[in-house]
């Protein structure tokens, strides 16, 4: 075991001897690192060029019904059925959801038809003794005028007339409370038909039929979906870049919803003057039309909100940009040299800017190995379409 432990310090010994003569009969190779330090630098590149360029704020949002209603009946009673099922297409006062018994309805109608029937009669009557009064008042004051008849007898049959046409009122008022109840006996008989009270989709069924139902029990839900709304959440920054926006104009939103690829284009409707406390975000209301509802409540949609738009921006990428004394710029290459530019920016985005001055379309960036560069450093283009680049 010793012996084995020799060999092996002594092979040891024996390789560091021989690597360090081939280092001493080689010595070009240290100072030929050194000196490419100081020769050009590879580079690679990419041209300034136009194109669109967009500034907006992108968020994940929550689609919600433009409208929805759960539907209750008008009136209590024994729910015979329910008509509709979940995704029936139902429209404003025209689809029939349920069907309460109405037998008792019936009756009630029936009976307020017999009691104006007797109003009626009841009004002729007083209507005839009020018309006889009134004939014998002006004879009784023709008799009076000839002084045929006494004051007295006058008075009496002008209080008759009187009483007569107060009769007759009531008889009036009689017939007209008659008229309400037998409209209002009717009006509750249609109300036992449960009739859809918007245009929409049914969502959910709650009742099947067969139960005592009051006016506050839920039968069904109806949503339309014709237009949807989409609510999402905009952060402090975005909050403040928006608002001017909605000010001067309308602010187009484009949504996605997951697994479709259909990109839909909306209006900001609303934004709230407020915060959430918990989230120190505010709401974002956009309306969208659904016609073909590819939009459904509940569903998670990825919104952008379109604030400006460029079609023929001068355009950088974004690797291209770099800090030199505190300075964003970029290095422009010209004869295999590098100039550092600091050119006057507007619209960012993930993979451009906007470059309003101090650079021309058609310019070459450096995008990679920036960062070994200085002002006036020499380069190598190795960038395939561009390596004979001067």
């Amino acid at each position: 075991m010793r012996k084995a432990l020799v060999f092996f310090i002594l092979v040891a010994l024996c390789g560091t001897v021989y690597f360090r003569a081939l280092s001493l009969k080689n010595p070009k190779k240290g100072k030929k690192k050194r000196r490419s330090k100081g020769g050009a630098v590879p580079v690679e590149v990419v041209q300034v060029r136009r194109g669109l360029i967009e500034d907006n704020i992108e968020l994940t949002a929550e689609v919600e019904a433009w409208r929805e209603t759960k539907v209750t009946p008008r009136i209590g009673g024994f729910l015979n059925e329910v008509l509709v099922r979940e995704g029936d297409v139902v429209s404003a006062n025209k689809t029939r959801i349920a069907t309460i018994d109405d037998a008792e309805l019936i009756l009630e109608e029936q009976r307020s038809w017999a009691a104006l029937r007797v109003s009626e009669a009841t009004f002729k009557e007083k209507l005839a003794a009020h018309t006889e009064s009134l004939r014998k008042l002006e004879r009784e004051r023709a008799l009076y005028k000839d002084k045929v008849t006494s004051q007295e007898n006058l008075d009496a049959v002008i209080f008759r007339e009187k009483s007569a046409a107060a009769a007759l009122q009531l008889a009036q008022a009689q017939v007209d409370r008659a008229k309400a109840e037998l409209s209002l006996a009717r009006l509750r008989r249609r109300h036992s038909r449960v009739l859809a009270p918007i245009d929409g989709v049914i969502a959910e069924r709650y009742l099947d039929g067969g139960v005592q139902v009051s006016m506050s029990t839920t039968l069904v839900q109806i949503v339309d979906l014709d237009r949807v709304r989409v609510i999402g959440e905009v952060t402090e920054a975005d909050y403040w870049r928006l608002l001017p926006k909605m000010k001067v104009g309308k602010v187009v939103a484009r949504v996605k919803v997951a697994k479709s690829n259909k990109v839909a284009n909306g209006l900001v409707r609303a934004i709230s003057p407020v915060f959430s406390p918990n989230t120190r975000t505010a709401t974002v209301e956009i309306e969208l039309d659904n016609q073909d509802h590819e939009f459904l409540p509940g569903m998670f949609a990825r919104v952008v909100l379109l604030l400006t738009k460029e079609e023929s921006a001068i355009l950088l990428p974004v690797e291209a940009i770099c800090e030199r004394k505190d300075k964003r710029g970029v290095f422009v290459v010209k004869e295999n040299k590098v100039t550092f530019v600091s050119p006057k920016m507007g619209i960012t985005t993930r993979k451009n800017i906007q470059v309003l001055d101090g650079l021309s379309e058609g310019d070459l960036l450096v995008t990679l190995g920036n960062h070994l560069l200085a002002d006036n450093s020499r380069v190598n283009v190795v960038t395939p379409e561009f390596a004979k680049a001067k």
